[in-house]
């Protein structure tokens, strides 16, 4: 079965070395805002200069939901987490691990995430618990 890198934003928005990736983030060079996903223009103070950077420091899952039911191309249960990162950056995915809870810390991933009709396997970033 192909196995193939994806990202549901496109490649420019992870950076993927071995078996580590980092997320690229959006900072504003106005206020010091950081988005993901990134941002052409800050939410924050409407200012158009920004620079990508990797986002930085350890993640803490905000909030979690288990799905019992998905479309074919994920395998059910699918558990989607909201993880908090340093400078206000709340990222959104699929987590996996034995004990999910509110406020536990949460590594970034390279794993597969779905599959595709044709069976090819579809890869990204997700949270797995620490």
């Amino acid at each position: 079965m192909e196995t193939k890198p994806y990202s549901v934003f496109g490649e420019e928005w992870l950076i993927r070395k071995d078996d580590e990736v980092n997320l690229l983030v959006s900072k504003c060079k106005g206020c010091g805002s950081q988005w993901f996903p990134q941002k052409e223009i800050c939410p924050t103070c409407f200012s158009q200069e920004r620079e990508i950077v990797p986002l930085e420091g350890e993640g803490e899952i905000y909030s979690y939901t288990t799905l019992t039911v998905t479309s074919k191309r994920f395998q059910a249960p699918l558990n989607i987490a909201y993880v908090d990162y340093p400078g206000d950056v709340r990222v959104c995915g699929q987590i996996v691990g034995d004990d999910i809870q509110i406020g536990k810390k949460a590594k970034l991933i390279f794993d597969k995430i779905a599959q595709e009709k044709d069976g090819t396997d579809v890869f990204s970033y997700k949270f797995k618990v620490e």
